[in-house]
């Protein structure tokens, strides 16, 4: 990972992988219909994000989609059962090799990757 790609992970998605280091709301952000809690970018928590990360790719249990469609580009998916959580990395077109989700998955899209190979 890059140090800008790990900032904007660290950022955006360290919350939804149980990093708890919030950073207070922005008081002049407009509502939106998605929760957005941004985390401290520190030296700490882009190290928590990612070990998170490693111990999901190096973990034998882990379940590995190859191949799957993530919004019509195709990526790789780790999903680790424990956790429930998913890495997922384009390996095609301008992102290839950058870690595009790094969230909980839902049974509905775990059911619709195991199924179909695709995530949307």
């Amino acid at each position: 990972m890059t140090d800008k790609s790990l900032n904007h992970l660290t950022s955006k998605h360290s919350d939804a992988l149980g990093i708890d280091d919030p950073l207070p709301p922005n008081p002049n952000q407009k509502p939106t219909a998605y929760k957005q809690t941004r985390t401290r970018v520190n030296k700490i928590n882009k190290r928590k994000f990612a070990d998170t990360v490693e111990k999901i790719f190096e973990d034998p249990k882990s379940n590995v989609y190859a191949d799957v469609s993530i919004d019509g580009i195709q990526g790789k998916v780790y999903h680790c059962k424990e956790t429930n959580n998913v890495i997922v990395i384009h390996t095609e077109g301008q992102f290839a090799g950058k870690i595009m989700k790094a969230q909980p998955i839902n049974e509905a899209q775990l059911k619709m990757l195991q199924e179909k190979n695709k995530i949307d």
